[in-house]
């Protein structure tokens, strides 16, 4: 399946839309061969069949195929793809016997995030179950508010104070904690992890509101809160992100937008988008997980972040010492994003060497284990009093 192909459509027109398809195909075809076959079964999906010694010639083409528009502009096209390859013997009864395999996984990979690309396995089918099983439960939880929102601090490394946080959600399910490494990805195969988001951002205001109510001159610090980019599809985010704000009476200020890199032209637009409208209202928007998608200079060029999080694979350490790659990338990426005037924090710091590293690199802004884990609402707001480390 081609992604988001009526987007390609809208932007481009549909006469430019049928030559992208065309030559998509003609690009395959070329790499199968006349061994293989190509089908079309409709609109953007389509079927082949081809040599096993094609596959990685054939997932590198199907991961973002480059396609010509005309001899000025070219398009990236990724694709949702599920690969069925066969043991020894097989002999199917039926097409269903190969066309069920292929169909799962594909299903898997139009909603798998990074990995696009799905390879047929009998623990996929169990992993589709239990996915299954959480989203049944969703309309439930969050009715019962059984998602509760912790804060981790974000912490300035030169005076020990707080001075934010991030609003990371957790599940109370019963007797038990569900990691959000299991719900996560199970709701980010729908659109469900898009009622997530705003329900946790509802349940932030409101309870941003009752800390200003307390009084005692308290003032609100940055909470920034995860949106998955599928939300970005959603040209009404911006005005509804904005209605939640304003029923709480929250300053605009007072709430950070998290959206991670994207990974295609297409979804870039849409990015830019909703990042450019929540900037028009006052709302700031950082870039999540800096340096790990997308992370061209388009990315920093042509959208009004507010700030850069530089994800904790490029944090260097000890071990990597100051003249290793890892460190320059670190100190570059830093150097670059505040010359454009962009905060930075270094995310998943933990020990005393990344400390040192991170603020002789000129990183004012730290989060991570280092100074607290994610803390429920009323650990938080004692941080917040104290605002020292």
């Amino acid at each position: 399946n081609l992604r988001h192909f009526s987007l390609l459509n809208q932007e481009f027109g549909r006469e430019a839309g049928d030559n992208i398809i065309r030559q998509h195909y003609d690009g395959l075809m070329k790499i199968i061969g006349k061994e293989g076959y190509i089908g079309r079964l409709g609109g953007d999906n389509f079927v082949c069949l081809a040599p096993k010694d094609k596959i990685n010639e054939i997932t590198e083409y199907l991961n973002e195929a480059v396609i010509r528009i005309d001899e000025y502009s070219s398009v990236k096209v990724p694709s949702s793809v599920g690969i069925f390859v066969p043991d020894e013997g097989f002999k199917p009864k039926d097409p269903g016997d190969i066309m069920g395999p292929i169909i799962s996984a594909m299903r898997v990979a139009q909603t798998a995030g990074r990995g696009r690309i799905i390879f047929f396995n009998e623990n996929l089918m169990e992993q589709r179950q239990k996915n299954a099983r959480i989203q049944q439960k969703l309309s439930d939880a969050l009715a019962n508010e059984e998602f509760r929102p912790y804060y981790q601090p974000k912490v300035n490394v030169k005076t020990g104070e707080s001075v934010g946080g991030e609003a990371l959600c957790r599940w109370f399910h019963k007797d038990r904690i569900i990691p959000p490494a299991e719900f996560i990805p199970a709701l980010e195969q729908t659109s469900d992890i898009c009622k997530l988001d705003l329900y946790m951002l509802e349940h932030v205001c409101k309870e941003q509101r009752a800390w200003l109510d307390g009084g005692e001159g308290r003032i609100l610090v940055p909470m920034s809160i995860n949106f998955s980019r599928k939300n970005i599809m959603n040209m009404d985010l911006p005005n509804t992100i904005e209605r939640i704000l304003d029923k709480y009476n929250i300053p605009h200020d007072a709430i950070e937008i998290e959206l991670t890199e994207t990974t295609n032209d297409v979804e870039f637009n849409d990015l830019r988008r909703t990042v450019t409208e929540l900037y028009a209202k006052g709302i700031s928007a950082s870039v999540d997980d800096f340096g790990v998608g997308y992370s061209s200079l388009n990315l920093l060029k042509d959208i009004p972040w507010t700030t850069i999080k530089i994800d904790k694979n490029f944090v260097p350490d000890e071990e990597d010492g100051e003249n290793s790659v890892k460190h320059k990338m670190f100190c570059g990426v830093l150097a670059m994003a505040k010359n454009l005037g962009f905060k930075c924090v270094a995310e998943g710091v933990e020990t005393d060497s990344q400390i040192r590293m991170v603020r002789d690199a000129g990183c004012e802004i730290i989060q991570g284990f280092y100074y607290d884990k994610p803390l429920p609402r009323e650990e938080f707001e004692a941080r917040m009093v104290t605002k020292k480390y």
